[in-house]
């Protein structure tokens, strides 16, 4: 299954590494930003899926 799909680079993962972490920030209602305007869990799990897609795809394309 996971053969068949291209690897990702480094930078691939940290993308979407950092999509992850938000999204556990997000969980626990933590702000980490200067202007205290935290992304709420649904639109960090957007980025997230977003950002693995978009990763996927810059693969592909190459």
């Amino acid at each position: 299954l996971y053969s068949a799909q291209p690897n990702l680079s480094r930078l691939s993962l940290l993308h979407i590494a950092c999509s992850y972490v938000l999204v556990l920030v997000s969980l626990n209602e933590i702000d980490f930003s200067q202007e205290q305007n935290a992304y709420t869990f649904n639109e960090s799990f957007h980025m997230l899926s977003s950002t693995i897609l978009n990763e996927r795809k810059r693969k592909k394309i190459k």
